[in-house]
């Protein structure tokens, strides 16, 4: 009897494994070219559903889990860039820029809102502008603006982060929208349309220039990035101030973002970040 009860348990068992191995074989992977390397690939993902989760401490978690891969292949891509004009502004120094640089660095330029100028004054703008942004600081303003994931934008329009835009029709129109006002909350096509809006707008707003600021002096120190430290510097995001700063440190802090982060995120290194800084350069305003 006990014999026979261990072989049905091992029969179910190897059932159960058989129907886990068609399972992974049918499910639709993700293709990756050859040439591509896994860290470029980009993270197609659909949002949970995070209104329905219930649990706030299961809400957060899964909050954390869906976002946080995106972020990381952001500063991935990031940091890429940052490679790139690290060695074109090794190239300039030697007198040998090439003239596929200068088309680089243009392009930068237009992208990054970078004006035209001498050289050398346009790679320190570009070191201050293509930088990674700290994961506890992009987790904890995406849980601020979209309440965890269920607010009306971020369920309807993807958008995380609370950017506006200005145009009729091109985004969601806020409930209590002050009379006059004319600000639409922008509708993304995907979470990471709205990612990447984010980055560029924390790159290129000249809100946000004493934060770029700060973020160049940490890297070409060698220092680690801190999204406590940062979002200091982010008074002018909210119309709130400096609660608004409070409750981004609160949540970076209650939620152990940082000091030290979680194993899972992925956080540039101070190392990694060094060997892409530039020589230092007198300071602008741009």
């Amino acid at each position: 009897m006990f014999k026979r009860a261990i072989a049905y348990s091992l029969a179910i068992y190897c059932v159960g494994l058989l129907g886990m191995c068609i399972w992974l074989m049918h499910y639709p992977w993700p293709a990756q070219d050859e040439n591509e390397s896994a860290d470029d690939e980009t993270i197609v993902v659909t949002p949970p559903d995070f209104k329905a989760i219930r649990d706030t401490a299961a809400r957060k978690e899964a909050f954390f889990a869906f976002l946080t891969p995106l972020v990381e292949q952001e500063n991935r891509r990031m940091l890429k860039l940052r490679k790139q004009l690290a060695t074109i502004t090794q190239r300039a120094n030697n007198g040998k820029l090439t003239g596929r640089d200068r088309d680089q660095l243009a392009e930068w330029s237009q992208v990054y809102g970078v004006e035209e100028g001498p050289l050398e004054l346009t790679l320190d703008r570009l070191d201050r502008r293509i930088n990674v942004i700290p994961v506890a600081m992009v987790l904890a303003q995406a849980a601020a603006e979209s309440a965890w994931g269920t607010s009306r934008f971020a369920r309807q329009g993807h958008n995380y982060f609370g950017q506006w835009c200005f145009k009729a029709g091109c985004g969601i129109v806020p409930k209590r929208r002050r009379e006059g006002a004319v600000h639409e909350v922008t509708r993304f096509a995907s979470i990471q349309e709205s990612l990447t809006a984010y980055f560029h707008n924390i790159n290129t707003h000249s809100a946000y220039h004493s934060l770029r600021l700060l973020r160049q002096e940490k890297t070409a120190q060698g220092k680690p990035l801190s999204g406590y430290e940062l979002v200091g510097k982010l008074l002018s995001y909210s119309e709130r101030g400096a609660p608004y700063v409070d409750e981004l440190r609160t949540l970076i802090r209650s939620n152990g973002l940082e000091e030290p982060p979680p194993e899972s995120i992925d956080e540039p290194t101070a190392k990694e970040l060094s060997q892409t800084a530039l020589p230092t350069q007198p300071l602008d305003k741009h």
